[in-house]
């Protein structure tokens, strides 16, 4: 409870509360449901991982399938609202596309669109063309889940770095 409210205090700092009024509470609003989803999509990723290696193991294959079947069904929500509020605050703030690419908060802003796309395609490939294979060969689709995994974890932190040094840079 009190690390899910140090996370939604972001959205009082930095850009996110950089206007007043209406706009101001629309944005801050539209940060903390990012933070959450992005929280809920990234932050599942290590026990989806843990969940892989239970597959293995016909003691807890079950509740491995259970945690398996919960995340696929949360993350579908979860990667739709962090790429909606992602849009959302993208235009909060810039008011427009990032398109000036001669400004580095802009160009910082497109290279994370990039990885977060980047991660979308990871995790529907996951999904829809990895674990349908799992019938064939569940040893070969689970060695291949863990590694597409662990590629999206790399760009998910790639993608908070990004945020990290951008989020202290101007607008433009």
């Amino acid at each position: 409870m009190l690390s899910t409210v140090a996370l939604l205090s972001l959205a009082f700092v930095g850009h996110a509360a950089m206007y007043g009024g209406l706009r101001g509470a629309a944005q801050r609003g539209n940060h903390m449901l990012h933070l959450l989803a992005v929280a809920g999509w990234l932050g599942g990723l290590w026990p989806l991982l843990l969940s892989l290696r239970g597959l293995t193991r016909p003691r807890l294959r079950q509740e491995a399938l259970r945690a398996l079947m919960a995340y696929s069904r949360c993350g579908h929500l979860l990667v739709a609202l962090v790429i909606l509020t992602g849009i959302g605050n993208t235009f909060l703030v810039l008011g427009h596309w990032p398109v000036a690419l001669g400004q580095p908060y802009s160009r910082m802003l497109i290279i994370k669109i990039l990885s977060v796309a980047a991660m979308v395609l990871l995790a529907l490939t996951n999904r829809y063309h990895i674990v349908p294979t799992m019938r064939i060969d569940e040893a070969r689709a689970i060695k291949r889940l863990t590694r597409l995994t662990l590629t999206e974890i790399a760009l998910g932190v790639l993608t908070l770095l990004l945020v990290s040094v951008f989020a202290m840079l101007e607008p433009q």
